[in-house]
């Protein structure tokens, strides 16, 4: 059988008692990020993002959605990552400082950009002199609308050894769902192909955070390899809507 270890935030003491069915009514004390280390709350927020991105992801391909990712969903995956770092005095009553200390400072996979992509062009379509020049608008409406909407810089041109087929490297303002993004562009006449900057890894584990929205809580699973050959250490965590935390043994 499982054993559990349950923590209000505020005010701090450990339950005696707590069935994990029950649905915890939210607290008027809650402190947020209030405590957070800036460096933190930034790593946090990009967590956030990108958990957002796994749990749509769930419902349909990236890029059928919508660009922009649903603030209402990196709230819910953010304040989670905050709960579990607000817990920690409490939660080291299980977990080591130093273990915790690990625990905090793993990312989610950072193997897809959130602000960076590529766009391969026909150079014969005239619109494209803008880019060439270094200009992101083109007088094009298809494709200035997208520019001007979410925020888009022209970076780079680089030209390709015949000059036709050229790549375009973009940044964008924002963090976005890059791949309905790029999946716009790719409708634009004159736009060849278009895709999200791809970060590669050496292929060693790598640590990682998964999270799953429940109907009672938001679990958040964090992993530390340690080699090839282990599967290395897992860590549960369960928060409620009150900010409770659960650490799951």
């Amino acid at each position: 059988m499982k054993k559990y270890i349950l923590f209000f935030l505020l005010p701090f003491f450990l339950l005696a008692c707590k069935n994990e069915t029950n649905t915890p009514t939210n607290s008027d004390e809650y402190i947020g990020d209030k405590y957070v280390p800036s460096e933190l709350r930034a790593a946090f927020n990009e967590n956030a993002i990108r958990l957002a991105l796994t749990h749509m992801e769930k419902t349909a391909k990236l890029e059928l959605l919508p660009i922009d990712v649903p603030s209402d969903t990196i709230k819910i995956f953010y304040y989670a990552l905050v709960d579990v770092y607000n817990a920690r005095t409490l939660l080291e009553r299980e977990i080591s400082p130093d273990t915790m200390q690990l625990i905090l400072s793993i990312r989610v996979w950072i193997w897809r950009a959130l602000n960076n992509f590529f766009a391969s062009v026909d150079t014969t379509f005239p619109w494209t002199t803008s880019w060439k020049e270094g200009q992101p608008l083109t007088g094009y409406p298809q494709i200035d609308n997208l520019i001007q909407q979410y925020e888009i810089s022209l970076r780079q041109f680089m030209y390709t050894q015949n000059g036709k087929k050229n790549m375009v490297d973009f940044y964008t303002k924002r963090p976005l769902n890059l791949a309905a993004l790029c999946y716009d562009f790719t409708q634009i006449p004159g736009v060849i192909s278009a895709s999200p900057n791809h970060l590669y890894t050496t292929g060693d584990p790598y640590p990682v955070i998964q999270a799953s929205i429940l109907p009672a809580y938001i679990e958040l699973k964090y992993f530390f390899p340690n080699s090839r050959n282990s599967l290395g250490h897992q860590w549960i965590f369960r928060v409620w809507k009150n900010h409770t935390v659960l650490y799951v043994r």
